[in-house]
């Protein structure tokens, strides 16, 4: 499509002598990382803190998880790279390795609390086996350099192990349970599964950080054969891209808005909290519960994009992706009852969301001297920085943090791919009539 080509031919040619250069020069650079950290494996390892976990299996039994760690810093190998800086991509296979989480769990069965109180305790370690990452990174030119923008990366990871210490009558007992498919970590709800938005989010941004760190090396001028003209070429054409692009993005989301609005789709019933606490009272550990009911959740008709579109090629089609977010993103319940000892306050929660964000990828296909437009793919990659404001918990006001992660984990788990699939419909249904041809053309 001739509005994403660049259209001096010395600058083409110059983008693609660098393609050699660069894909070595990544493929060395984080071998070399990952071979620096074998050597030096006697030494700490720099751990990275990940959001608690709740989630409740069957109605009555509560899991929660606190204190989670990724033990180590991902080895990132890049077993393939694609180069392809002319149209601002990189399309890369990446191989991770084992990634190790650990986390302090608390598991309690409500239903049995006031017959015969059960709950256990412990540590667990969730082992997510031979990871990989596949898929197009979008890269811009900007000053004497090229840097990442927008991630479009698929992780898998081959098989999960999950293993317990806790103690027992007999003392100190361990479990370990096999996952075999990676389907399972998707359909069921096992705890890595639950883990899973939070640990790639978190991938992506170390994976960004190392990567702009080995682009900064790269002089675009020293690339682009010495030549400043070239580089100013580059730049004005990826800015010529990126306001087509922006645009197409800008008026999908207004329509999808739109509609969303019309429709009268914008709020949504939020998920009823069922969930346990612990408190030790005196020598005593006591069981409290906290349930909030007439849940709300809005705004899905405040989608906006965050930051450049980029562009890439998969299988001769041209790609369009990058990140959006919802600018009212907000959770609400009518009221909550928490107990301790069949005693406890009841009041309202207003809840804030710091950062929200989700991937928009959209396929370009032309027919019949026409482009026709589809999505690809939407899928929320973050839903972090949560704060519960609670009315009315008075001497149980030490709750507020563990509302705040009980909602966190609502909203990623339950209410999450809510949103994804009624998005997915209501951009779908914009698409049937959009004209992607007239904004190619500008």
């Amino acid at each position: 499509m001739e509005v994403f080509e660049v259209r001096d031919p010395d600058i083409v040619q110059a983008l693609q002598w660098t393609k050699e250069t660069v894909e070595t020069m990544i493929t060395r650079a984080f071998t070399n990382a990952a071979v620096r950290r074998s050597i030096w494996s006697d030494t700490p390892n720099k751990q990275h803190s990940l959001s608690d976990v709740f989630f409740t299996v069957k109605d009555d039994t509560h899991v929660e998880l606190t204190n989670v760690k990724l033990l180590r810093e991902p080895d990132f190998r890049f077993t393939s790279i694609n180069s392809c800086l002319e149209s601002f991509f990189l399309a890369a296979n990446i191989d991770i390795g084992d990634l190790e989480v650990t986390a302090d769990f608390y598991v309690n069965n409500s239903a049995l609390d006031y017959v015969l109180p059960l709950a256990t305790s412990g540590q667990v370690t969730i082992t997510f086996k031979n990871v990989k990452a596949e898929g197009p990174i979008g890269v811009y030119p900007i000053e004497d350099c090229f840097l990442t923008k927008n991630y479009s990366l698929c992780y898998k990871p081959e098989n999960t192990t999950i293993k317990t210490v806790h103690k027992d009558n007999e003392g100190e007992a361990t479990v370990e349970l096999g996952v075999d498919s990676t389907a399972n970590l998707f359909k069921d709800e096992t705890l890595g599964s639950h883990l899973w938005m939070d640990l790639t989010h978190l991938l992506t941004k170390l994976l960004k950080m190392e990567l702009d760190e080995v682009l900064c090396e790269l002089s675009a001028s020293d690339l682009l054969q010495g030549e400043s003209d070239y580089v100013d070429g580059t730049i004005e054409h990826s800015n010529a891209v990126n306001v087509v692009t922006n645009d197409i993005f800008d008026k999908i989301i207004a329509n999808a808005n739109n509609r969303i609005n019309e429709l009268n789709l914008s709020t949504i019933p939020g998920p009823d909290i069922d969930a346990s606490f612990k408190k030790k009272l005196a020598t005593v550990v006591t069981t409290g519960h906290f349930t909030a009911r007439n849940g709300t959740f809005q705004n899905m008709a405040s989608l906006a994009r965050k930051g450049d579109v980029s562009i890439a090629i998969e299988d001769g089609k041209f790609v369009i992706f990058g990140r959006v977010g919802l600018t009212e993103l907000k959770i609400s319940y009518d009221h909550y009852t928490a107990k301790l000892m069949d005693v406890g306050p009841t009041g309202k929660i207003q809840t804030t969301v710091g950062r929200n964000e989700a991937l928009f990828k959209f396929i370009l296909e032309k027919t019949d001297q026409k482009v026709k437009i589809r999505l690809a793919d939407f899928k929320i990659t973050d839903i972090s920085e949560i704060e519960a404001h609670v009315t009315g918990l008075g001497g149980l006001n030490w709750l507020t943090s563990k509302i705040s992660s009980w909602i966190a984990s609502i909203l990623r788990w339950k209410v999450a791919p809510l949103v994804e699939v009624n998005v997915k419909e209501n951009v779908n249904k914009v698409l049937e009539n959009f004209d992607v041809n007239s904004l190619l053309k500008k």
